[in-house]
């Protein structure tokens, strides 16, 4: 009911239409016709280097059981606009629409960027774009869990939200979110509950030996689009 909210959704209602119109749409219309077989496929889709792209990849496999996201930048916080001021929400929603300005305009994000923008305020790291996205995508988030790699690749539950500051890829911990949702209107069932998993690590060859669990981890994922 804020100044600040309905300036945001006027401004991400155009700014969906535009990447509808130039991209999405004809992408759906292209899988189909190329990708037949994968654009129908459950199986898995892994997509390093993804930042929060999600509208991308899930045009191309829209029905994959799981996305698997790599990327450097925080995995975030869990947004609860409901104890923000008017200030803090409003700073948060205008900074938002920065940090996506890329990826809506040109459908990929700069690294640089993203250094700043993702940790400027309150609706900080890539975990709360990709909840934009599942909304504007038309489903319904149903959980989101903060996770982190075992040293033996498994995914485990994190016993507390890290804050920003203790995220990222510089340590040896690899931690991230893990979101599950349906397609608006569907109840959540097994056959058609659907995950994205993001992790914030760093998998160039100087550093992914580094990070604990993360190969292995990526071993496993194997076969996956």
């Amino acid at each position: 009911t804020t100044a600040a909210a309905r300036a945001h959704s006027t401004w991400f209602d155009a700014a969906w239409a535009k990447k509808r119109r130039e991209l999405l749409d004809e992408l759906h219309v292209w899988s189909q016709a190329n990708l037949a077989k994968e654009y129908a496929s459950p199986q898995r889709a892994f997509y390093p280097f993804s930042g929060s792209a999600f509208v991308t990849l899930s045009a191309i496999y829209p029905r994959a059981q799981e996305y698997v996201f790599v990327a450097l930048e925080w995995e975030g916080t869990l947004p609860t606009p409901q104890a923000w001021s008017p200030a803090q929400l409003s700073a948060g929603l205008e900074n938002l629409r920065i940090s996506l300005d890329d990826v809506m305009s040109l459908s990929f994000y700069k690294t640089k960027d993203m250094y700043v923008d993702l940790q400027k305020t309150e609706i900080n790291g890539h975990g709360p774009r990709l909840l934009a996205f599942l909304a504007r995508t038309g489903h319904r988030v149903i959980d989101v869990q903060q996770v982190r790699l075992s040293a033996q690749g498994q995914v485990e539950p994190l016993a507390a939200a890290l804050p920003i500051a203790r995220q990222g890829w510089k340590d040896s911990t690899v931690t991230g979110w893990q979101l599950r949702f349906v397609r608006e209107g569907q109840r959540a069932t097994a056959a058609n509950v659907q995950t994205l998993t993001y992790w914030s690590a760093d998998v160039a060859d100087y550093a992914i030996g580094k990070q604990k669990g993360l190969k292995d981890y990526l071993a496993a994922l194997k076969p996956a689009h």
